[in-house]
C-alpha cells in the first residue's frame, strides 16, 4: 500500500547480453555440382544452390571458413563465398570423365571459435565428346556363298564409345565399296545382301562408325563371293557321232575328235575331266583324255568282228560333292579291203561226159567275202591248167 505522500520515478535499464560462442555452424541439406571433363584449372564448380553454413552467434563467433575433406579434394579449393574451384595441383591436369566420373568429399564449415560441422558435396564430371568410337575388332575378312539371298547377314562390325549419353550412340556407314549389293544396318551395324552376287568378286569396303558428337573411326570388310558347286558340266553336244577305218592301231594313237563339255562354276568346280563311264573290255580299243576329253583309237579294230561302238562318256567337275553329266557317243567302224574272198567249199568236184557240146554247165562255184560294198563284191576267173577247154563267168558258173 502507497503513502500518499510517496513520490516515484523510473528510468529505462539496457542489459547488452554479450554473445558466447555456443551455436555451431550448421548446412541446410548437402549439395551437389557438376563440371564439364576436360575443364581447365581455375573453372568453377556449378552447385545451385551456393554452399552456405548458417551459424546463430553474432560478430566474430558467426564468421565461418570453409575446407574440403576427402579424397580428391586437393583438386578443388572451396572460397569463403561457398564456391567451390578446380585447381588441381598439376595446372595442365583436367577432369577426365571416364577416368573418374564424380567426386565425393566433405564441406567442412568452421566458425572463428572453432566449433564446426560439415556436409556432403558430390561433384559430377559432365561428359564432354573426346572420345572416338573404337573397332572390338580389326580389319574383316568375309567367304559369302554366291547363293546368298537377300536378307542374309554377312557380318557383324561392333564399335564402342566410353562417352556418355548421346556422345556414345554409335551409327555406322559404308563410305566406299559395297557397290549396292551390299549394305549395313546403321545401329546395329549388321552387314547384309540386297542384291545378286556373282562368284569371284571381291568387295572390299570401308566401314565408319560414328559417334553423336562427329568422331568417327574406320575399319575395311572384305566380303569374297565363293563360288558354290551349282552347275553340272554340259556338253556342246547331245551326242557324238565318230568314223575310223578298221586296221590295226596298236602302234599308233589316232585322234578321232574332242568332247567338250563347259561348267559356269569357277575356280576347281569349274574344272571338268572326262571319263568313259560305260563297263567296257580290258581291250576296248578308245580311250579318252581325262583333262583335254580328245577321243583317241588305239589297238586293233575289226569292223567285220564289230561295225558300231556305243558308249557312255561322263564329264565330272571337282566340286565337294562333284557334279556330272553323260553323253552318248558312237563310232562307226568303215570297211576296208582287208579280206580275201573264200570259197564255201573247197575243192569242188565234178565230172564231165565226154563229147560234150561246148556251153554245157559243169558246175556252180561259189566264194564270199566278208568286206562290204564294192570290197565284199567277187569275181571269178580260171587259172592255168584247163588247155582252154573250160570258161568261168562272172557268177562263178563253170561251162
Amino acid at each position: 500500500e502507497k503513502h500518499p505522500t510517496t513520490k516515484v520515478s523510473v528510468s529505462e535499464v539496457i542489459i547488452d547480453v554479450l554473445d558466447e560462442n555456443d551455436q555451431v555452424p550448421t548446412f541446410p541439406h548437402s549439395y551437389t555440382g557438376t563440371i564439364k571433363e576436360n575443364s581447365k584449372a581455375g573453372t568453377a564448380v556449378h552447385i545451385v544452390p551456393m554452399i552456405k553454413a548458417i551459424d546463430n552467434d553474432i560478430g566474430n563467433n558467426s564468421m565461418i571458413e570453409y575446407s574440403l575433406s576427402g579424397d580428391g579434394a586437393d583438386m578443388f579449393t572451396i572460397m569463403n563465398s561457398g564456391s567451390v574451384i578446380f585447381t588441381p595441383v598439376d595446372p595442365m591436369q583436367m577432369l577426365d570423365r571416364e577416368t573418374r566420373s564424380a567426386y565425393k568429399f566433405k564441406v567442412i564449415a568452421k566458425d572463428m571459435g572453432g566449433l564446426s560441422s560439415a556436409t556432403d558435396l558430390l561433384i559430377n564430371v559432365d561428359d564432354e565428346n573426346d572420345n572416338a568410337p573404337i573397332f572390338q575388332h580389326g580389319p574383316l575378312f568375309v567367304l559369302l556363298p554366291e547363293i546368298a539371298k537377300p536378307g542374309s547377314k554377312v557380318v557383324e562390325v561392333r564399335a564402342t564409345d566410353i562417352d556418355e549419353g548421346i556422345n556414345s550412340k554409335i551409327q555406322y556407314y559404308i563410305t566406299g565399296g559395297g557397290n549396292g549389293d551390299i549394305r549395313i544396318d546403321r545401329i546395329t551395324g549388321e552387314i547384309f545382301v540386297v542384291g545378286s552376287l556373282k562368284p569371284g568378286t571381291i568387295y572390299f569396303m570401308n566401314v565408319s562408325a560414328v559417334d553423336g558428337g562427329g568422331l568417327s573411326a574406320r575399319t575395311t570388310v572384305n566380303v569374297t563371293i565363293i563360288d558354290v558347286n551349282n552347275h553340272k558340266p554340259t556338253f556342246d553336244s547331245s551326242s557324238y557321232n565318230f568314223n575310223i577305218a578298221e586296221s590295226n592301231y596298236t602302234n599308233d594313237k589316232v585322234k578321232l575328235g574332242v568332247l567338250r563339255a563347259r561348267d559356269e562354276d569357277i575356280g576347281r568346280n569349274g574344272l571338268v575331266e572326262y571319263l568313259i563311264s560305260s563297263n567296257v573290255a580290258s581291250d576296248f580299243p578308245f580311250s579318252i583324255d581325262v583333262h583335254t576329253g580328245e577321243l583317241f583309237a588305239q589297238g586293233f579294230i575289226d569292223r567285220e568282228q564289230r561295225e558300231i561302238y556305243t558308249f557312255e562318256v561322263t564329264a565330272l567337275d571337282y566340286g565337294e560333292p562333284p557334279s556330272n553329266s553323260t553323253v552318248e557317243v558312237k563310232i562307226t567302224i568303215l570297211d576296208k579291203n582287208d579280206e580275201r574272198p573264200r570259197f564255201y567249199t573247197d575243192p569242188y568236184l565234178a565230172h564231165v561226159p565226154e563229147n560234150l557240146d561246148p556251153g554245157h554247165k559243169v558246175t556252180q562255184i561259189a566264194a564270199f567275202d566278208p568286206d562290204l560294198a564294192e570290197n565284199g563284191q567277187v569275181f571269178y576267173k580260171l587259172g592255168a591248167g584247163h588247155d582252154n577247154k573250160f570258161y568261168i563267168d562272172g557268177k562263178g558258173i563253170y561251162e
